[in-house]
């Protein structure tokens, strides 16, 4: 049986389809058997004031034709495939129009998904990517529109909040030379402290010592790192790979200190990650600095997408 989930997220629009095959005792039975992404920077010009801009409009009516289109290749029946909206959809005035619009040119139905329901979805990709343990971990994903935390552990969510500092709003917000200023990374952490402080407070009260990043900018932060340790091969051959603090700081901090241009030379950094990535690099090192933990910091290759997928099989079967 195949089944497709679609993230149409605030800058790109992420497909996946999946099989669960026969289980035998070498292979899991779900296998992902098709990939897509298309660059659609849904929110540009448009997030912080709550709308999808025309253009932004119209390439994310386009990029949905090219992923349905990809779903009928496979054979995919539209009760095969789940799409779901976040931030720039759901905080957007138009957003129903386009949801609307997609449905009448697709035939695929989108759901306008709720911070906290795409907290439990990230959750369930997380968890399917590697074993977590007992003790609460802190997961972040970090969007375009909006920025996920989950306090969990293998067995249950405690905490989850959904924050509206996306990468493409603190680009919006925020002016940044290039390479950015000191005085513009202290602005934008003060920025993120402000509008964090509910996630200080599970931190100290769940007593986390573990940091996990649920795929996007963690990835290419991890990738770098894997790559600077002579461990890349291991980093793209499992779902999930473990860096220290210390090498994450590293990678932090020799970002910060590159131009777009230089960025654009490093194959780890999609070309809808160029400017993103440095206010991804100030989240990331400041709630490394706040778990202040020696622990790993786990990424997984799952986030959104794959608890989509996994959710949208076992519910299929019922």
């Amino acid at each position: 049986m195949k089944f497709a989930a679609i993230d149409l997220g605030t800058s790109t629009f992420k497909l996946l389809i999946m099989e669960q095959k026969e289980p035998s005792i070498n292979q899991n039975p779900l296998q992902i058997i098709a990939q897509h992404i298309e660059t659609v920077k849904l929110g540009a010009k448009g997030i912080n004031q709550n709308t999808i801009a025309q253009p932004a409009f119209r390439r994310g009516v386009a990029a949905m034709k090219k992923l349905a289109s990809i779903c009928n290749s496979h054979e995919l029946k539209p009760s095969q495939i789940a799409a779901v909206a976040t931030s720039a959809v759901r905080s957007a005035k138009n957003g129903a129009d386009f949801v609307a619009k997609v449905h009448q040119k697709t035939n695929i139905n989108v759901e306008i998904i709720d911070g906290n329901r795409e907290a439990e979805l990230i959750y369930i990709g997380v968890k399917n990517a590697f074993k977590m343990s007992k003790k609460p971990a802190l997961i972040i994903d970090i969007g375009g529109g909006s920025v996920e935390f989950i306090i969990a552990n293998s067995q249950q969510i405690f905490w989850k909040e959904s924050v509206e500092i996306g990468m493409d709003r603190f680009i919006d917000w925020f002016e940044m030379s290039d390479p950015i200023a000191n005085a513009q990374q202290i602005q934008i952490v003060e920025h993120i402290k402000q509008q964090t402080q509910s996630v200080e407070h599970q931190i100290k009260h769940y007593n986390v010592k573990r940091l996990v990043g649920a795929a996007n900018s963690f990835e290419t932060l991890a990738e770098i790192a894997a790559q600077n340790l002579g461990q890349i091969e291991a980093y793209r051959s499992q779902t999930h790979f473990d860096t220290s603090p210390w090498a994450m700081k590293k990678v932090i901090h020799a970002l910060l200190q590159t131009t777009t241009v230089q960025r654009q030379l490093m194959p780890q950094i999609p070309a809808a990650r160029l400017r993103a990535i440095v206010p991804a690099c100030l989240l990331v090192g400041y709630f490394v600095g706040l778990v202040g933990s020696k622990q790993p910091i786990t990424t997984t290759r799952f986030a959104l997408k794959e608890g989509v997928c996994f959710e949208g099989i076992r519910l299929f079967q019922v």
